[in-house]
């Protein structure tokens, strides 16, 4: 940010990055809450709230290494339990609930598109990341993998409970992929899958609370010039408290603010900032190609008068040797003659 707004425009644009990576942790940590007191009614919120970012503070005190591993470990897990879990379900489906899907024309489906693009935005956070990587130009295909991967954990089990239960009915549930995994039944062998609905949600909160307090104290520290681990528990503090003020609120009026003006932030952090600095970066790269240009042109064209002004002293001073020389041999054949 400072290379493309300058030193205070990027600081402060570098504070209100870390400013929203910590709300996002605490806005999942009242969600991650929320769940698991509907499991576990007689469960305190607080001790879910602070059980979860205990271990994602832990994680970003280790370093981005412990945190890359883990993630490395467990997606595959999580992965495959999310694939089990549609593949198992799709015999109560009836994918035609999603039809017509263009009944309404365009806006109904650029209105419901919007959050995915909000998901996909938030990805920002893994430019924290990138000061990391070894090798730079594979970046670009690691993140179609990566974008691909996560399309495809979180755009199948939003369209599962849809084709389950119809449009009306899950609309009006409060978490519809849990719900949607508590009908999955493998004959009289496994009764109750609702255990990896349980798994999946409380490792993928985990990852994004663990990431999101990572960029928030990489961002941190490069601002201040700081180790990044050194603000960990600092900025950990700042999101559970965040986290407490939020847990009074009702879920309705989570999704509400998830579904409209969250939308919005999130597309503004992670494609309009990111798009105005490459824009700053570009404008500038060519600013400073056109002044290198003008410098090289200028430089030549004084060397040339330089030279010109050396030569012109030279051949004066030669023509003055020749004077000289001259009036020498005049002077002595004069003598000579003189002699004779």
């Amino acid at each position: 940010m400072n290379a493309a707004f300058g030193r205070w425009l990027g600081g402060a644009i570098t504070s209100l990055y870390i400013a929203y990576f910590l709300f996002t942790v605490a806005l999942t940590l009242k969600l991650v809450a929320g769940f698991m007191t509907v499991i576990y009614p007689t469960t305190p919120s607080i001790a879910f709230v602070y059980s979860v970012l205990a271990i994602g503070a832990w994680a970003c005190t280790k370093g981005i290494e412990v945190l890359t591993r883990t993630m490395q470990i467990i997606l595959p897990f999580l992965m495959a339990m999310g694939i089990a879990a549609s593949v198992l379900s799709i015999k109560d489906k009836d994918f035609t609930d999603v039809l017509p899907i263009l009944y309404h024309g365009w806006p109904p489906v650029f209105a419901g598109s919007l959050i995915f693009i909000a998901m996909f935005a938030e990805m920002v956070v893994f430019q924290t990341f990138t000061p990391h990587v070894q090798s730079v130009a594979k970046l670009p295909r690691y993140g179609i993998w990566f974008t691909l991967i996560v399309w495809a954990m979180f755009v199948l089990p939003c369209i599962g409970p849809i084709v389950l239960f119809g449009e009306t009915i899950a609309k009006g549930l409060a978490f519809p992929t849990y719900t949607e995994i508590q009908y999955i039944q493998i004959q009289n062998i496994i009764e109750r899958f609702d255990i990896f609905g349980v798994l999946l949600w409380t490792n993928g909160s985990f990852f994004r609370i663990a990431t999101y307090l990572y960029g928030a104290t990489s961002s941190l520290g490069e601002l201040v010039g700081e180790n990044a681990t050194t603000f960990a528990v600092p900025t950990a503090m700042i999101a559970g408290g965040g986290a407490l003020c939020m847990l009074p609120t009702s879920r309705e009026e989570i999704y509400h603010f998830m579904s409209t003006s969250y939308i919005w932030l999130a597309i503004t952090a992670g494609i309009g900032i990111p798009f105005t600095a490459a824009c700053m970066m570009s404008i500038r790269k060519r600013l400073t190609q056109s002044g290198a240009g003008g410098g090289q042109r200028g430089g030549s064209n004084g060397g040339h008068k330089r030279g010109a002004e050396r030569g012109q002293k030279n051949g004066a001073a030669a023509s003055s040797k020749r004077c000289k020389a001259g009036v020498h041999e005049e002077l002595w054949n004069n003598k000579r003659c003189k002699r004779i």
